[in-house]
């Protein structure tokens, strides 16, 4: 591979109470979309290039690829315990920075219901009465 071709991508996860506790079991998986893709150069693919790998941050939520990656289109997702996985699409055509913001699960999900009481206003198809289920 020519030294000029290869690329790093690096970023930090970074969220509430992302500290060293919820870090700990983090990864950030970083897949190549194009991997069956011909080289545009002519050259074979060398099939030491891997279509993905796994990153393990440092306790500040940093990470960074060790190896050098072919240029290309990638997906970067974050997989914290306790938090949406979050990922990014990137075309790595230099070295990229890139942060990945989490969210704790319980806050990505909350909705608000809105219950109507109004008996009126629950009439179903027909003018029955709708009624919720006592628990």
């Amino acid at each position: 591979m020519l030294s000029g071709c290869a690329t790093t991508v690096s970023g930090r996860l970074e969220g509430p109470d992302l500290g060293p506790d919820a870090l700990r079991d983090a990864r950030v998986n970083v897949t190549r979309l194009d991997a069956s893709a011909a080289p545009t150069n002519g050259d074979a693919m060398n099939p030491d290039e891997t279509a993905s790998m796994i990153l393990v941050p440092e306790e500040d939520g940093s990470f960074v690829s060790t190896h050098d990656l072919p240029k290309g289109k990638y997906l970067i997702e974050a997989l914290v315990p306790g938090y949406e996985p979050v990922s990014q699409k990137i075309d790595l055509t230099k070295s990229q920075r890139i942060n990945l913001v989490l969210k704790p699960i319980g806050q990505a999900r909350t909705k608000t219901l809105d219950i109507n009481n109004d008996p009126a206003a629950s009439r179903g198809e027909g003018g029955a009465v709708l009624t919720l289920p006592q628990f």
